[in-house]
């Protein structure tokens, strides 16, 4: 396969229609495969007043917490055992608001047992981070066959939302080698936000909202770059961009991501603890898993 450089100039998808604001607990993936433990965050969630919870269905390690019947998730033992529909069936009975959390490039598992699709570093092994996470290709297209189904099986079991991560290129200064053959120069954006685009087409009809999280240095553009999460465009593909900060970070850095024409129900911020007192438009706040 060999790999241009697209143009983003031509989107055009009805993001960010008739949202709502969205206001959410996040509840970790080890407590959404624990009945108790994710029947106390729901309850945590109504508690603080929120009217949505985000559930986290595949972490950078690459599990599936939902039985999948996807080709490549079966074929790689991704898969989890838990069913769904009942929890989400209970959540909408309460009048909550289902977001389903997923990391889309890493991804531990995948990259490890299916080679010709991972990121690989100057030795040709799949890339490693400084975390200890492996890393899909962004350019290899067999990553959008591998996670499309998955968003859509998730988007049928009746998610409301699906809340896209790692949806980037690692930005560490270091050599890469790709799965394709590239005419130009390795361009993280291009990578990136094609893979996004391709993603968000695929869920256009499905009557799920797409959203996505960047990291605060997306802001930034020299890390933007190296990163490829390329704000402008994401605001084209996606109905709400996510981004940490802390409750005092939220005003200033809505600031900077409005400038890109989005809105307070569009912009997320993402806190930890509780939820930012000043701040008026959506929000997810979480509390660390050891506490």
């Amino acid at each position: 396969i060999v790999f241009t450089d697209p143009s983003f100039d031509d989107i055009a998808l009805p993001v960010g229609e008739g949202l709502q604001p969205l206001r959410a607990r996040q509840i970790g993936f080890a407590d959404v495969l624990d009945s108790a433990k994710l029947a106390a965050g729901v309850s945590a969630a109504a508690e603080a007043g929120c009217g949505a919870v985000v559930l986290e269905m595949k972490t950078a390690a690459g599990q599936l917490a939902w039985r999948s019947a996807a080709e490549m998730a079966v074929s790689f033992g991704t898969i989890g055992a838990a069913d769904f529909s009942e929890t989400l069936a209970s959540l909408h009975e309460k009048g909550l608001y289902a977001v389903a959390k997923v990391s889309v490039c890493a991804d531990d598992l995948m990259a490890v047992r299916n080679w010709p699709i991972a990121l690989r570093g100057a030795d040709g092994q799949p890339y490693q981070d400084a975390d200890g996470h492996f890393w899909l290709d962004p350019y290899n297209r067999d990553v959008r066959s591998y996670i499309i189904p998955l968003l859509q099986e998730l988007s049928a079991m009746g998610f409301d939302e699906i809340l896209l991560t790692d949806l980037m290129h690692p930005a560490a200064e270091a050599e890469f080698q790709y799965s394709v053959t590239l005419r130009s120069d390795p361009s993280p954006r291009a990578a990136v936000c094609q893979l996004a685009r391709k993603l968000a087409e695929a869920m256009r009809d499905s009557g799920t909202k797409l959203s996505v999280q960047i990291g605060e240095a997306a802001l930034e553009t020299e890390t933007a770059a190296r990163s490829g999460q390329d704000l402008t465009v994401f605001w084209k593909l996606f109905d709400r961009v996510v981004c940490p900060c802390t409750a005092g970070q939220a005003e200033s850095v809505c600031t900077s991501a409005l400038a890109f024409g989005g809105s307070r129900e569009r912009f997320v911020p993402l806190c930890q603890w509780a939820a930012p007192e000043s701040w008026d438009g959506s929000y997810i706040y979480s509390v660390p898993a050891e506490n």
